[in-house]
């Protein structure tokens, strides 16, 4: 990159993708270690006969001694569950989950419990005599028996030689089935039941093994299985578009139930009950760093390098702007200035003729010279690549397709040969910046019209320092230059003159430049991060300060359409969808019923909306959710941790005026009448029959004296 101006050159978002990079990633205007997604484990139960999972993510493991347990992952906290006024069903062998009603299987019935009401058991109906597994989706439960029959919600049955699993998501149920001694995994529901995949396909990274079970993300199918020739059990991942199996996460033993769900932010967490003790292991898809390729350890690199396009420049000096700094993380800078653009070994000396004196070789030698034999610079020649700086930043596949004697795997291996000489180049031969924690550095004895420079970046498994914006100034100025003549004469000490009085330049030019730039602390969108806070302040926005930085920008540029709604309903819509926006990763699956754009659900209430209630038995329902004349509540969810519904009840606080008395309630996903639903403002009984899902009133709802209750 050719600098424009001659005191300065900045690197921002679009010029760190022209970095030579390794091991990297650019991400939110900068760069960090590059990410990957891994798999943290964890014991949560043990001796548990059966597992399920309901929609709001909460696991229910069902023990052998017939006792329930409630898991709930965002808390890290296990509670016993008392079904139908009983501590335990020690006759129970399967359980199924709702977000409202548990389904709880034994020999010979299956009963349902509301997790809402703790009410007494009552039996599912269903023709089903010998029940050995369940599993709940939106249209029901479906049953398996111990006769190799799965019944679905809608009655229809399916008949195999032996079933060993089932998964289901959306309209699609898959099936685990063995059959003439072949494990199949089949499609149900069309008039041809598909085999996905081929039984012939179950290796992985070479290795056969063997199904036991399944379970489906978001249309991936995940199997457990064990490696036919050792012992080993592994979970396995189908690539429906690779058509082959990819290896997870090895177990500890085999694994005897497996079920799974997507979390809002996209993230994966599976279920498997392992082992011969039972236990019940959780693994959590998380954001991980990735290692180095050639070092074991959480490094990257990013080099370029910058033309000033004169030779012989003395360049100044270099700040960049970091975020992310902890104990565990370090960024270390290194620099070279050269007038060669191509990167040289630093000149070799040789004696001369035995004098004793030295003289530099002619020709230095370039880095693509020294690590690559002739036929191979013949090759990246042909495809158009004679610097080390090429060939490591290109992409593989496009120059592959340069030429028919090539294949990108060839070209990788060399880039990454390059990148190993490229990174041992750089700590052998280019400056070492030593203060750790500098921001600000004196570019010294860098004199040359190219000025390379490399950001090495230490991390962890799960912290990275984050390298936002790089500047560097050239020439080198000082106040040398207003002094007299008598000042310049000698080189050396005009020279060491120079270097001290640059430091006092240097701090009075960023004052200055402070000065011409305060403009941007004006702009929600330009100010600094480290400036939102007291452009906050100003604005009366303090309480807002632990929102996301997105959410706090979006904020402060609408404060004045905003301020003229403060104290309304309208308002305090706008501000909650504002940080529901921004706070929740786009939240929940957005839903028809969904009142916002990310599929949260936003009703807020007062006393005027009793006037859309015509009967006064009806109104008594909702006074105690609104037991003053000048009160609101806000229903709102559902909410992804407590913190955002703190938030949302600090937004309520804030916004409302200071005479109302205000609450939060939080609604869930599932649509109960009696809970979450308002007759008469949402909700409407029709006059000739009442029908709620698939429940039908008399048979498996009941009315009670105040409110409304239903189980199907």
């Amino acid at each position: 990159m050719t600098v424009e101006f001659s005191y300065t050159t900045t690197t921002s978002t679009t010029g760190w993708q022209n970095w030579v990079r390794r091991n990297i990633d650019v991400s939110n205007g900068g760069i960090l270690l590059s990410q990957t997604t891994g798999i943290r484990t964890s014991t949560v139960g043990e001796q548990v006969r059966d597992i399920a999972v309901d929609e709001t993510g909460l696991l229910y493991m069902l023990s052998h001694s017939g006792t329930l347990d409630q898991y709930n992952p965002k808390t890290d906290t296990r509670q016993e569950i008392n079904v139908g006024g009983a501590d335990r069903v020690p006759q129970a062998s399967a359980i199924a989950a709702s977000s409202s009603q548990l389904f709880i299987a034994d020999d010979s019935t299956i009963t349902r419990i509301s997790q809402e009401r703790r009410r007494e058991r009552e039996p599912l109906e269903t023709d089903v005599r010998h029940p050995t597994g369940l599993t709940y989706q939106d249209r029901g439960v479906y049953v398996i028996d111990n006769y190799g029959t799965l019944l679905s919600p809608d009655e229809e049955r399916h008949t195999f030689e032996n079933l060993l699993d089932i998964a289901v998501t959306g309209d699609e149920v898959y099936a685990l089935e063995k059959k003439r001694q072949r494990r199949i995994i089949r499609t149900l529901g069309s008039d041809i039941d598909p085999t996905l995949p081929d039984p012939g396909s179950f290796t992985a990274a070479g290795d056969q093994f063997t199904l036991s079970v399944l379970t489906v993300l978001d249309d991936a199918i995940v199997v457990a299985g064990s490696i036919s020739d050792r012992s080993e059990h592994w979970l396995f991942e189908w690539d429906a578009e690779a058509q082959s199996f990819t290896r997870l996460i090895e177990l500890d033993g085999a694994c005897h139930t497996l079920t799974s769900r997507v979390r809002t932010n996209g993230m994966r967490t599976l279920y498997a009950i392992v082992g011969e003790d039972r236990r019940c292991q959780m693994f959590t898809e998380t954001t991980q760093n990735l290692t180095h390729p050639s070092r074991e350890k959480y490094v990257g690199f990013a080099a370029t390098q910058f033309d000033s396009g004169v030779r012989d420049l003395d360049w100044h000096r270099l700040t960049f702007e970091r975020t992310g700094s902890s104990v565990n993380t370090q960024v270390r800078i290194f620099y070279h200035a050269t007038d060669q653009p191509e990167l040289k070994l630093i000149e070799q000396t040789e004696p001369d003729g035995g004098s004793g004196a030295t003289v530099k070789q002619s020709e230095p030698t370039t880095l693509l010279e020294e690590t690559f034999s002739d036929q191979i610079r013949d090759s990246l020649s042909s495809l158009g690549v004679d610097t080390v700086q090429e060939l490591t930043s290109a992409d593989a596949a496009e120059l592959a397709s340069r030429s028919e004697s090539v294949t990108p795997a060839e070209i990788e291996g060399w880039q990454g040969t390059a990148l190993d000489a490229f990174e041992s180049h750089i700590k052998n031969h280019w400056k070492l910046v030593t203060e750790p924690e500098t921001r600000d550095l004196l570019l010294r004895e860098a004199s040359g019209r190219y000025l390379n420079v490399a950001f090495e970046l230490i991390g962890t498994p799960t912290t990275s320092p984050h390298v936002d914006t790089v500047t560097v100034y050239c020439p080198r100025k000082s106040y040398l230059r207003y002094m007299p003549e008598l000042y310049k004469e000698d080189d050396r000490s005009a020279a060491f003159l120079e270097r001290f009085l640059s430091v006092f330049e240097t701090s009075f030019t960023d004052i200055q430049s402070e000065i011409e730039q305060i403009t941007q602390y004006f702009d929600p969108s330009g100010t600094p991060t480290n400036s939102l806070a007291w452009l906050e302040s100003w604005l009366a926005a303090n309480e807002y300060r632990d929102w996301p930085e997105s959410a706090r920008r979006e904020y402060l540029s609408r404060a004045p359409e905003l301020y003229k709604k403060r104290g309304t309903r309208a308002g305090l819509e706008e501000i909650i969808e504002l940080y529901l926006r921004h706070a929740t990763d786009g939240g929940p699956e957005p839903a028809t019923s969904a009142d916002t754009v990310t599929g949260h659900r936003l009703i807020i209430l007062d006393r005027s909306d009793f006037d859309a209630v015509e009967q006064d038995t009806n109104q008594e329902a909702y006074e105690s959710l609104l037991p003053k004349d000048q009160s609101l509540v806000v229903l709102c969810g559902p909410f992804e941790s407590e913190s955002h519904r703190d938030a949302i009840a600090t937004i309520v606080e804030t916004e409302k005026p200071a005479h109302v008395d205000a609450s939060i309630r939080t609604l869930d996903n599932a649509f109960t009448l009696g809970t979450s639903s308002f007759l008469g403002l949402n909700t409407e009984l029709d006059t000739e029959s009442f029908s709620l899902g698939d429940a039908t009133l008399g048979r498996d709802t009941y009315l009670s004296d105040s409110e409304f209750e239903a189980n199907g």
